[in-house]
């Protein structure tokens, strides 16, 4: 009778030993309730290998999604030594077979649309239907773009605007954004383009392939429409941009900027993560350096046919007076390269408010061998009265909505009363035929006393 007792009492206590043994799954000794959130986090990890399974199918076989135990037999693990040797075995494919970095100027043609080589890492992704119908869409845009507006720039630079500058001088472009769109057809010769804006400065992802098919479409939809309003009205949307560049993983103007240099015709020989320091000094940044001085990013380029090396630099900063008493670090960073030909367009008219940008504005009056820019630059009484002598090109109209107080009388009368030369391309908030550009050419060729 104690023998059949025994058996009863050991059967009914049975299912609460198997009740009890999902708790160690997590690995600790915390009860059930504390341990559940372990399978959650594992769930929660599989986004991040993810990216595995959606470049080619070799990817997809070692993808933690294929291989991982199923979620009945992760909670039959008790911590006995078969099923601590099941989740031993699962921990290095939830980590996938990681991407090589692909080299930064294949990633700038991919996203520009332009083949890469057939042994880059991204060739197969370019056989795709998707990179096909963007790669089209991207050459349609910029067939147009050239026949519109870039083909007549670049003969303009060539034939107007170089014999009277210094073509090899560096480029100061202020309030551009990731503008490389004008100043390279402009200014093709330039051994240094530096560039400023507001929007964010960003980053490029070691791997495109590591994001994921899905994922990588997505962005490479947004970053043609972060390019609309370059291709359309030849500047970009401060606004819209601080948008757009914050909301996919190819955030920031950095994206844009490789692909505005692939689109170029410049092959793109290294990127880096920058900043300027409190004394002026260019310093480039490791991967994970946290950046404490003005952020930026720094690209070397060549262009096709050419044996030159480029610089591109791109820096977030606000130029107004506060911000550049804070930190004179900028412009004297600025200062290491004058003289230097300074391009303005479609700069809000900032620099027509001395009170709020006047230090701004007096360097750039005082550093630049020449000044070329639409009228929402630098006021025309101030190159009228200073250093320069003025070239006049195109038509001058008041300006259009929100900026038409700003209409300059004494530009009317010059414009009026001529000379003003033929401009065959529309720049600024201003279409072909009703667009102007003023250069200014500093007489002595060097900067003002």
């Amino acid at each position: 009778m104690r023998i059949l007792l025994l058996c009863l009492a050991i059967a009914l206590a049975a299912p609460q030993v198997l009740a009890a043994e999902p708790a160690p799954e997590a690995g600790s000794d915390q009860p059930a309730a504390a341990a559940e959130p372990a399978p959650a986090k594992e769930a929660a990890a599989e986004p991040a290998a993810k990216p595995a399974s959606d470049p080619p199918a070799t990817a997809a076989a070692d993808s933690p999604k294929a291989d991982a135990p199923k979620p009945a037999a992760a909670n039959a693990d008790s911590g006995k030594t078969e099923g601590e040797a099941a989740k031993a075995d699962a921990k290095p494919k939830a980590k996938a077979v990681p991407f090589d970095p692909e080299p930064i100027d294949d990633q700038a043609r991919f996203l520009a649309g332009l083949p890469v080589p057939e042994g880059s890492p991204l060739y197969g992704l370019q056989q795709t239907k998707f990179w096909k119908a963007y790669a089209k869409k991207f050459d349609a845009d910029w067939d147009k773009l050239h026949k519109e507006r870039l083909d007549a720039m670049g003969d303009w630079a060539a034939k107007v605007l170089a014999p009277k500058i210094d073509p090899k001088a560096p480029v100061y472009y202020l309030f551009g954004g990731p503008d490389f769109l004008s100043v390279p057809v402009l200014y093709p010769e330039a051994p240094l383009y530096i560039l400023g804006g507001l929007e964010p400065v960003g980053r490029m992802p070691p791997s495109l392939r590591a994001m994921g098919a899905a994922a990588l479409e997505e962005d490479m939809r947004n970053l043609r429409s972060s390019l609309n309003s370059i291709i359309r009205l030849s500047f970009f949307k401060t606004n819209d941009m601080r948008e757009d560049l914050v909301r996919t993983e190819l955030r920031g103007v950095v994206p844009l900027l490789l692909v505005l240099a692939a689109r170029a015709d410049a092959k793109v020989l290294e990127y880096t993560r920058a900043e300027i320091t409190d004394t002026g000094e260019l310093k480039d940044l490791g991967a994970t350096e946290k950046c404490v001085g003005v952020p930026g990013a720094r690209l070397k380029i060549q262009r096709n046919g050419s044996s030159a090396t480029q610089e591109v630099l791109y820096f977030k900063h606000d130029v107004s007076d506060p911000v550049i008493k804070a930190g004179p670090g900028f412009l004297a960073f600025f200062k290491k390269h004058a003289p230097a030909n300074t391009f303005l367009k479609a700069a809000s008219f900032l620099l027509h408010r001395p009170k709020q940008f006047g230090l701004t504005r007096d360097f750039l009056v005082e550093n630049s061998k020449s000044i070329l820019q639409d009228d929402s630059g630098l006021s025309f009484d101030l190159l009228a009265k200073g250093p320069f002598e003025l070239i006049l090109y195109g038509k001058y109209l008041r300006p259009r909505p929100p900026f038409t107080n700003r209409i300059q009388p004494d530009m009317t009368e010059a414009f009026n009363k001529g000379p003003v030369e033929p401009l065959p391309f529309l720049t600024g908030y201003r279409k072909t035929g009703e667009s102007n550009l003023v250069l200014a050419i500093s007489k002595s060729k060097a900067p003002a006393p």
